[in-house]
């Protein structure tokens, strides 16, 4: 198969999902989001025949064949990313969720319509999917919920009475408006404009209801968040967590700092940043990342593609699945961070101790014991994972639905090769368009 693109650190391809044109276990961290079921028509989806099924057992079939391509190319040590939102079974009232850009293909926004489903079910399609990728050997590792900040707005009212009100014609409401006026409309042209809606002059549905009629609106909350499934061939993977630790919160910091026992002989470690994982304080400030992704900022595409997820998303998945170091050139092993680690107590743990010397009757000052103990931790270098002595090269990425490739820029942003597979050609221009703005990274090998 040929080449569609490639700059050095970003090559595409046209090809369909199932068919991915790379050796076995050769990428190191696949992030993909794939069309939603019943959502859109992307450009060209009639090829590919993914999101526009007959039936959901259909897509799900359709998604665990992808996936087992992509557990092909995967490494062992690999992790996989899947982004995929949910819909509602629809009789033509109700939108259903999803990401939500301006564009061209947008299909019909009312939802699939399921036969023998109530409209307005939830079709619980991510869980559906992500199950059957499981039985098929997959490992379910983490459910993350990608918190948006920016959502596409729905019509969901409750029940209300309202003013009863009836859709006129552009040209006819400006008609009514002259001849209220005691004026006529002498252009001799027809108005044409989108319908607008006025006060009903009184109708069967509303003459005993004061002009009111009441809407049987069908209220749920509006939908603001997807979901990310990490998956893995097995429990071997790589990971560094802490590439994408967050923020801890102030107040915790300061707690913590307050709470380092004194220590005459090294007074600086009473003046050590800290920084919270689970339930443990390290240097730096910042926490091991949450599985609620609220971190992640809209980011508006200008082309002709509705769906693009901000690259933040990517960039998270990227960070936390390959090291920023790189990976050996002869067998593809990720290097690790060399850690040092130390610990000291809290004040609550000198407290106990005190207590305990006073209770038993020895007193040296000495604290120990694992209650209470802090851990303090800094990155001191990289190391690699196997035993050859070989030249580092960047860790490969994928994205089989790569769309305008918002997974590869965000990839060569971050110094990483990537791959995409694309069955549309409009969308692969304009991913290249896209990464050609891209400064190539410099990478000390």
């Amino acid at each position: 198969m040929e080449t569609y693109f490639d700059n050095g650190v970003v090559c595409l391809y046209q090809t369909d999902a199932r068919s991915i044109p790379l050796d076995d276990q050769t990428v190191h961290c696949v992030v993909t989001s794939p069309p939603y079921y019943g959502l859109r028509v992307y450009a060209d989806n009639d090829k590919r025949g993914i999101g526009v099924e007959t039936s959901v057992a259909d897509y799900v079939r359709n998604m665990v064949d992808v996936f087992r391509e992509v557990k092909r190319v995967l490494r062992d040590d690999g992790v996989c990313w899947l982004n995929l939102g949910d819909s509602y079974s629809s009789s033509g009232g109700e939108y259903t969720s999803g990401s939500y850009d301006k564009g061209v293909g947008r299909a019909d926004t009312q939802g699939p319509r399921i036969k023998g489903m109530e409209p307005g079910n939830r079709l619980g399609i991510p869980e559906m999917v992500v199950a059957s990728l499981r039985a098929d050997g997959w490992v379910w590792r983490d459910t993350v919920i990608w918190a948006k900040k920016s959502t596409m707005p729905e019509s969901l009212a409750g029940w209300r009475w309202e003013q009863c009100r009836v859709k006129v014609a552009a040209g006819e409401l400006r008609e009514q408006k002259l001849g209220a006026m005691g004026m006529r409309d002498h252009s001799g042209e027809t108005m044409l404009g989108a319908a607008q809606y006025q006060d009903c002059p009184g109708c069967p549905k509303c003459a005993g209801n004061d002009g009111l009629v009441l809407r049987k609106g069908s209220w749920r909350n509006t939908s603001s968040h997807e979901y990310i499934y990490m998956l893995t061939k097995s429990m071997g993977y790589f990971a560094d967590g802490d590439a994408v630790k967050t923020l801890a919160a102030e107040s915790s910091i300061q707690r913590v700092k307050s709470g380092f026992k004194s220590n005459q002989d090294n007074p600086g470690k009473q003046n050590v940043d800290v920084e919270i994982m689970g339930d443990r304080f390290l240097p730096g400030g910042k926490a091991n990342r949450r599985s609620v992704w609220s971190d992640i900022s809209p980011e508006p595409y200008g082309g002709a593609h509705f769906a693009t997820f901000p690259s933040d998303l990517p960039r998270i998945c990227i960070q936390a699945s390959t090291s920023e170091k790189g990976v050996c050139s002869e067998c593809g092993s990720q290097w690790a961070r060399v850690v040092e680690r130390d610990k000291h107590p809290t004040r609550d743990m000198e407290a106990q101790s005190t207590a305990t010397a006073v209770a038993t009757g020895r007193d040296d000052g000495h604290v120990s014991g694992p209650e209470g103990m802090v851990d303090a931790t800094k990155t001191t270098g990289w190391r690699p994972t196997c035993n050859h002595n070989a030249p580092v090269i960047p860790a490969t990425v994928l994205d089989p639905f790569a769309g305008t490739f918002t997974t590869g820029y965000a990839a060569q942003k971050l110094g990483r090769l990537a791959v995409g597979t694309d069955i549309s050609e409009t969308y692969l221009n304009q991913a290249i368009k896209r990464l050609m703005a891209v400064p190539l990274p410099m990478r000390e090998i």
